[in-house]
């Protein structure tokens, strides 16, 4: 007996001691009466007895058993008494997918919008299109309402698709009616052809019964009649009649009991066998163009005040002294005029200075030096300067306009034509503004426009920045109908927009970009650091929750219009699980322009003009000090005549650009997909391999 032990322990302190041993758990009566319900030897393994308990044998899903699993991607022997496979169950369903019609949008027949007919991109089977504008489908022509659905994926044909007609107009029953063979049209004119065919006409007559003119109904001409004027000239009988005939030739009298009449002035000698010296029976006489010969002057009674008034002389060889014409001299013989007739004095020539009473003036060799006119209009000919190194100088006093083929200039120099610039070296177009409304100095008012409605376009540009502080560099633009629309902007910055007149990057585009060949980026090893594996479970679970969105852009942010919803992102969505791929720009747009009109400037007077009292030295030191340019041989007149009349021409009013108003996001939210493209490749990575490791098991 051990110490401390004793004879009263209960069952339970017993059950305890006992169950406290390894390998001595409790045996249940529940646990017991279960063991008693298992029949001896039994087979956990038997089929029968995994029948009996309503389960499948392990063999039976590896394997192929006897109408227990099917695996057939049609489902045509599903039965319920069958499993399918998840192979069969995936392809079914993909198939059921694949076959059914998804109404994709509106399609333009005018346009073909989007391209279904050309070469359609994208085009699935099932693919379901209303048309929204009435044209042609290859050579089907479609009406608003009608129905296309693709019957095959990338169809190219008309027979790939099923064209359902929402409404037959009858012009479009006619044509399909017609287009059947022996369907012709059968017009009002055939109606109306047949309805005048006697009933029971026939058209097998003989040619002898229908020639008979004894079957012949109603008259004929006499112009009919092959002898007609021989029988007549015979004097055969002709039933009176009381019509005109007309140059008949009668060989008998004319007899009969009224009289003949014939008209005044109708008989001439030609007509007659003799001759009438009667001159009255034609007017022939007095016509003066009937005349021969000439007369005097003194015949015409009204010769001297003609000749005064200025009419018509006939070209005569003799002088005609003192005569003051009004008009032009014309006629197709030039007008020669002897040198000594017409002097200096008679043209207003002199020589000396310009001034109001002398319009030209000539040098010692009596060549014109200065002509001074108020107008200068050439037609035909040409300004030259017989001088290499002479300038021919236009100075329209800072008012004038200068119209080079067109008589009324709206500018300084218009020309009507076309300007060509030939040179050993560079051909440049200088344009040299001096002001802009903004305020700011330097080489910005200058423009171009190309107007005309063939193919204008700039071959060449070069801009001066260097005094240049202004708002914008380039600005190429489109005028219509009285609206502009900036189509390519260069900024001071270097940022260039298209489409866009506040470019935000160094290429901002607004619109869709379309390109043939590839983009590159530069991915060169040398070029990276810190080059390591991504992780790919981060990737994986990062693009589960990327929320893809179908959306449409709001108006004005788009330049073309929107015919379908686009799939995407949200960038606030995305910044919350890949704050690394958002970026935060200032963003513009529906920018709304109108014509603000420029008032003219005022002419600005130059100050203390040098005169003709001021010595050459002078004027020299008061054109450099206003940086007017002369060359070193100048003559003091040469000097004078270089100096313009105003500091600064006057600009007429002008209309220009002016940005009334415009939406602007402070914090624009942008997306970097190349991280979002990277990173999905990531999670494609890390799915095969998922995809791999249960294809292994």
């Amino acid at each position: 007996v051990e110490d401390g032990a004793t004879a009263d322990q209960s069952d339970t302190e017993i059950k305890t001691a006992y169950e406290n041993n390894a390998d001595t758990n409790e045996f249940s009566d529940a646990e017991q009466t279960k063991l008693s319900g298992i029949e001896a030897s039994a087979d956990v393994t038997d089929a029968t007895n995994v029948n009996s308990a309503g389960a499948v044998m392990e063999s039976d899903i590896s394997g192929t058993p006897a109408g227990s699993i099917i695996d057939d991607d049609t489902m045509a022997t599903a039965s319920d008494t069958t499993l399918a496979t998840s192979e069969s169950i995936k392809a079914y369903a993909q198939s059921l997918v694949a076959s059914s019609v998804e109404y994709v949008g509106g399609y333009n027949a005018s346009t073909n919008s989007p391209d279904l007919d050309t070469s359609p991109s994208g085009v699935t089977k099932g693919d379901m299109y209303t048309v929204t504008v009435a044209g042609t489908f290859f050579t089907q022509a479609l009406e608003v309402g009608d129905v296309l659905i693709s019957e095959q994926d990338s169809p190219t044909l008309l027979t790939d698709w099923s064209v359902v007609n929402k409404d037959l107009d009858a012009s479009s029953i006619k044509t399909s009616y017609e287009s059947n063979a022996d369907t012709n049209a059968y017009t009002d004119a055939e109606v109306t052809k047949l309805s005048l065919i006697a009933t029971s006409a026939t058209a097998n007559d003989t040619d002898v019964n229908l020639k008979a003119r004894a079957n012949h109904t109603g008259t004929q001409t006499t112009s009919t009649i092959s002898n007609f004027d021989m029988e007549v000239a015979n004097n055969s009988a002709v039933t009176a009649n009381t019509a005109k005939t007309s140059n008949a030739t009668h060989t008998g009298d004319v007899i009969g009991d009224t009289a003949l009449t014939i008209d005044n002035l109708k008989v001439t000698n030609a007509h007659l066998a003799g001759s009438i010296a009667n001159t009255k029976l034609s007017t022939n006489p007095l016509a003066r163009a009937n005349h021969t010969g000439t007369q005097t002057a003194s015949t015409i009674s009204d010769f001297d005040t003609e000749v005064a008034n200025n009419s018509a002389v006939t070209t005569n060889t003799a002088k005609v002294s003192n005569v003051t014409h009004t008009g032009d001299v014309t006629g197709s013989t030039s007008l020669s005029i002897a040198s000594d007739v017409v002097g200096a004095s008679e043209l207003g020539v002199t020589a000396g200075t310009v001034t109001a009473s002398k319009a030209v003036v000539v040098d010692a060799s009596s060549k014109v030096d200065v002509w001074n006119v108020d107008n200068l209009k050439l037609n035909g000919n040409a300004i030259t300067s017989e001088n290499t190194n002479g300038n021919i100088t236009l100075m329209p006093n800072g008012i004038g306009k200068v119209g080079i083929g067109t008589s009324s200039p709206g500018a300084k120099l218009e020309v009507s034509g076309t300007i060509k610039s030939i040179s050993t070296g560079a051909a440049h177009l200088i344009l040299n503004g001096d002001t802009n409304n903004s305020g700011d100095t330097g080489e910005v008012d200058s423009i171009i426009d190309l107007l005309g409605d063939g193919n204008p376009g700039i071959y060449g540009y070069r801009i001066n920045t260097e005094n240049w502080s202004g708002q914008t560099a380039l600005n190429f633009q489109e005028y219509l109908n009285g609206s502009y629309t900036s189509r390519l902007f260069i900024s001071k910055d270097g940022n260039v927009g298209i489409g866009t007149a506040s470019p935000s990057y160094t290429l901002d585009v607004a619109g869709n970009i379309g390109y043939s060949g590839v983009i590159l980026d530069y991915s060169d090893k040398r070029l990276k650091e810190n080059i390591e594996d991504a992780d790919l479970d981060l990737c994986y679970s990062t693009v589960k929750n990327l929320n893809l969105k179908r959306y449409k852009f709001i108006d004005g942010i788009l330049e073309e219009k929107q015919d379908r919803n686009q799939l995407g992102w949200i960038a606030q969505e995305v910044e919350e699980v890949m704050p690394k791929s958002i970026f935060k720009r200032e963003y513009k747009y529906n920018q709304v322009y109108e014509d603000e009109t420029v008032p003219a400037q005022e002419l600005i007077e130059w100050e203390d003009n040098p005169t003709d009292e001021n010595t050459k030295d002078d004027i020299k030191a008061w054109m450099d000090s206003n940086e007017l340019e002369y060359n070193s041989g100048d003559t003091k007149q040469d000097l004078l005549d270089k100096i313009p009349s105003v500091k600064q021409e006057a600009k007429e009013e002008r209309t220009e650009q002016k940005l009334v108003s415009e939406d602007v996001l402070e914090d624009c939210h942008g997306l970097s997909k190349d991280q979002i493209y990277a990173t999905m490749f990531g999670a494609i990575q890390k799915l095969q391999a998922k995809v791999e490791a249960l294809e292994a098991k």
